[in-house]
């Protein structure tokens, strides 16, 4: 009896310290997995569908002829500028185009007879202007950006006429002004007495056409867009207006807006007052400032506002899109999302150092999909560090908790 006492009692005392032996085990010898923290970059973007809104006014006129357009789409007008002419034929519309042309090239060869005189341009000079000169006028065609391309193509041509006055003393364009000036005296000759004239009601930007929304689509109207509304705007397209009835429209300012319908769980990556940049692919142009508006649920989805002060000619006929929306690239350290913990109400992670675990806070800046960007700062002790062992697997953890080696 006392040799199965003594048995017992041994085998509790074995497992007394066996006990003790797991408990010190897993206070010395915790099992943690860790990542390295590294610095990353993340940019973020989405694709979403809306229309521009535009404070604009109409310009309202019947006409029954051919009409003929002084102001290119994009191009700045001023109150009372003479927009357009109303011909009673095709011929008279084409003899006013062709004096237009005749009068652009006459005055780049009276620049250039008047400004060049005996080698007052240095020829190296002349040359690095036509080349730059040159280079804008391709990228403009690249980019096909046709607002300004009548214009740089006349200083171009300005330029080519001083160099060949500079360097060739037998070049004399007198004789060519002077026909040019006939020509255009037998044009103006043969255009119609009864021409009608269309001024711009207000400055502003000009565009040629309309699409029936410019009274809908309003900044007023900005704050009852709805999700529905935008989306049957975008499926109808521009409404069944006649063209015959108007001359085209002036945009009152370079504010405008563009409102898009976004899936409801990607309204989180909105914040009034975040800047962002726009492409619009099929309009060809792209990196465009904006900044949020507004951001309004409305259902599954929501309409975010975004506002532009950037005009181009491309963008003043815009109406609905599909555009690529490209918000702030991010660069910090990576931090898998499992490893984000609180300590006393503070977000951050443990990281192992040396042989203890010790809590580094965190800046997040980024969330994406199962990861966090933090904000790198070196001089910062309490943050977390570039290179630092991100502990991501792990429990019972505090700050200054030992570990095994």
């Amino acid at each position: 009896m006392k040799f199965i006492i003594k048995a017992v009692v041994a085998i509790l005392a074995v497992l007394g310290v066996c006990l003790i032996g797991f408990q010190v085990y897993r206070y010395f010898y915790t099992d943690i997995k860790t990542e390295v923290a590294y610095n990353y970059t993340v940019s973020d973007s989405m694709e979403a569908s809306g229309v521009a809104v535009r404070s604009e006014t109409v310009i309202e006129q019947t006409y029954d002829g051919v009409i003929n357009y002084n102001y290119q789409d994009g191009e700045k007008v001023s109150k009372g500028n003479q927009i357009a002419e109303v011909y009673s034929s095709e011929q008279s519309a084409a003899a006013k185009y062709k004096i237009s042309l005749l009068e652009q090239e006459r005055t780049a060869l009276t620049d250039a007879q008047t400004q060049t005189q005996a080698n007052s341009v240095h020829v190296d000079g002349l040359n690095n202007q036509i080349l730059n000169a040159a280079t804008e006028l391709s990228n403009l065609l690249a980019e096909n950006d046709f607002s300004s391309l009548q214009e740089k193509e006349s200083v171009l041509i300005s330029l080519i006429n001083k160099k060949q006055l500079l360097t060739d003393q037998n070049t004399n364009f007198t004789s060519r002004i002077e026909a040019i000036n006939s020509e255009i005296s037998s044009l103006q000759s043969s255009l119609d007495t009864n021409t009608t004239l269309i001024t711009a009601p207000l400055s502003g930007y000009f565009v040629g056409k309309v699409d029936g929304y410019e009274q809908i689509l309003t900044p007023k109207n900005l704050g009852s867009l709805s999700v529905s509304q935008i989306e049957e705007i975008l499926t109808a397209g521009n409404s069944a207006i006649s063209q015959q009835n108007y001359v085209g429209k002036v945009l009152n300012d370079f504010e405008w807006y563009f409102a898009a319908v976004v899936e409801k769980k990607d309204l989180s990556k909105f914040r009034e007052g975040a800047s962002l940049t726009v492409n619009f692919p099929f309009a060809g142009v792209s990196d465009i400032p904006f900044t949020v508006f507004s951001v309004k649920e409305d259902g599954e989805k929501g309409v975010v506002i975004l506002h532009c002060d950037y005009v181009t000619a491309e963008l003043t006929s815009l109406r609905g899109q599909t555009a690529q929306l490209n918000f702030s690239t991010y660069t910090g350290l990576l931090v898998n999302s499992k490893a984000v913990r609180f300590e006393d109400g503070v977000q951050g992670v443990y990281v192992k150092q040396g042989s203890q675990i010790k809590f580094r806070k965190l800046d997040i800046i980024y969330e994406g999909d199962g990861f966090v960007i933090s904000r790198a700062n070196e001089a910062d002790g309490e943050l977390l560090q570039s290179h630092e062992e991100v502990v991501v697997e792990g429990r019972d953890l505090y700050d200054g908790k030992p570990i095994g080696s």
